[in-house]
């Protein structure tokens, strides 16, 4: 189901990126007394324990802190506890460097590593949050690349967009498994995600790869993997995820989320 939810995204995907232009005015501006109680079952992340939890705030930019602020107020807005079926992790960023963050509420599920998650960005006035979309209706209930991750995250711009660089692991059956590569950024509340490369691997020891459009040899797709995003800057950053299950003094935790961004 996911192997296929990510094909339809990559082939219509290119005819959706006008919606990118919108006004936001298109978006729904979250009021102050509306929340959601939104959960999925699944099977908790095996050692989900070992997520990182950013606590530093030495360094987080003091204009910030009325966003956060802001995003603590909202918990009933953003926040899914834990329950017995998922772990739901939380997160600060900011990963269209346009100065108003965004707070993610996701979680990773089952054995094909099925990840689920909301985004809510600060509005421009700074009183409220705007939910971010994929931009088109069709890709609703979408599955997201594995983004709870603890490791170092690509980034590539220009200056002016950011794309990040996250895998997806999706387990078929027990003889077959496939490694995505997408690239993810966010332009004006739109989430925009492209599968760039798929390495697929059977039981038997045969691998195959693809660009998604076609099939490609080995060497190809190592090409892909060492340059995704051709001619722009590349650097690196960490998400601070924190469990659900840790939600006491909500501002400092989101201070040190938004720090561990930052880097």
């Amino acid at each position: 189901m996911k192997k296929k939810l990510s094909l339809i995204m990559a082939l219509v995907m290119a005819g959706s990126l006008c919606a990118c232009n919108k006004e936001t005015d298109d978006k729904k501006d979250i009021p102050d007394n509306e929340t959601t109680n939104e959960t999925t079952e699944g099977t908790t992340i095996e050692g989900s324990e070992t997520t990182p939890s950013a606590t530093t705030t030495n360094n987080v930019p003091a204009e910030t802190d009325p966003q956060i602020d802001l995003i603590a107020s909202k918990k009933d807005i953003w926040f899914t506890p834990s329950n017995d079926h998922a772990t739901y992790y939380y997160c600060v960023t900011d990963f269209d460097h346009n100065g108003r963050l965004e707070v993610i509420c996701a979680s990773m599920q089952g054995a094909g590593y099925f990840t689920t998650a909301s985004f809510f960005e600060v509005n421009e006035a700074c009183d409220g949050l705007i939910e971010c979309s994929l931009p088109n209706d069709d890709f609703e209930g979408f599955l997201f690349p594995d983004i709870i991750t603890d490791q170092a995250i690509d980034v590539y711009t220009d200056g002016n967009i950011y794309t990040y660089i996250f895998d997806d692991t999706v387990v078929t059956n027990a003889d077959e498994s496939s490694l995505y590569t997408n690239t993810f950024s966010i332009n004006n509340t739109y989430i925009n995600i492209y599968v760039i490369a798929e390495k697929t691997s059977r039981s038997d020891g045969s691998v195959f790869y693809s660009d998604f459009s076609r099939d490609i040899d080995e060497n190809e797709y190592q090409s892909i993997l060492d340059n995704p995003v051709p001619g722009q800057t590349k650097s690196t950053c960490y998400l601070g995820w924190i469990p659900t299950t840790n939600a006491d003094d909500l501002s400092s935790l989101l201070k040190g989320s938004y720090q561990t961004f930052l880097g």
